[in-house]
């Protein structure tokens, strides 16, 4: 059985969604997507199935970090490198999304730092 094809099930976290949180929720992960929320069979003999008890600990899909100056570089920095490191160690640690946010400078500064924003918005890349 390949990586991608093993079934994850998240037991016994306490779960929040966009909509509601679900003390005692489960969480099935299918080819690396969530598939399902709720009531789920957490069968571990189930080949290809790892089963993980959370222990009534947060399960939340990700974070988004909306004022956002560094991390690993600074935005104010104009530089794509510095921009793709700081998206990766925020990733790293359950950012999903930021929205890259410049300081109080001089005019080119700033528009120089919203040119590489925009080039690295536009790449579409992940993380």
């Amino acid at each position: 059985m390949t990586k991608s094809s093993e079934k994850k099930i998240l037991r016994n976290g306490f779960l929040i969604t966009p909509f509601r949180s679900i003390p005692n929720g489960n969480l099935l992960i299918k080819d690396g997507k969530f598939s399902k929320v709720g009531k789920i069979q957490t069968n571990s003999s189930t080949p290809g199935t790892k089963v993980y008890d959370l222990q009534g600990n947060y399960m939340v899909p990700g974070f988004l970090d909306m004022h956002l100056h560094g991390g690993g570089g600074d935005v104010m920095d104009a530089d794509l490198q510095s921009l793709e490191k700081m998206s990766k160690i925020h990733a790293r640690h359950g950012t999903t999304s930021i929205v890259p946010t410049t300081t109080t400078a001089p005019l080119p500064k700033i528009e120089d730092a919203l040119d590489i924003i925009e080039e690295h918005v536009s790449a579409q890349r992940t993380y």
